[in-house]
């Protein structure tokens, strides 16, 4: 007989084979911890804690916030030793 487990967190539901009496627990993505820092070439990446547009690029008022190239190919990181400004040709 399968029993299905729910996490109390994000409410996914999953099916378990084993009989338990706690049917209420963590999901797996739910029980990771989030990494504190993250670092690229020896610096700390700095999150963006706004807005962002579609494509997940920082937001402020409505105009990208520091656009451009992200070396540590995160797209919402906005230090700026991180960030080559993309050039505009007319």
């Amino acid at each position: 007989m399968y029993q299905f487990a729910q996490c109390v967190r994000c409410g996914f539901r999953w099916e378990i084979s084993a009989k338990r009496n706690n049917l209420y627990a963590k999901c797996e993505s739910c029980k990771t911890r989030q990494r504190e820092r993250i670092e690229y070439d020896g610096e700390a990446c700095l999150a963006w804690q706004g807005d962002f547009d579609l494509d997940n690029n920082p937001m402020m008022d409505g105009v990208l916030y520091l656009p451009g190239a992200r070396l540590c190919q995160h797209k919402d990181c906005c230090n700026v030793n991180h960030i080559v400004p993309i050039e505009r040709k007319n």
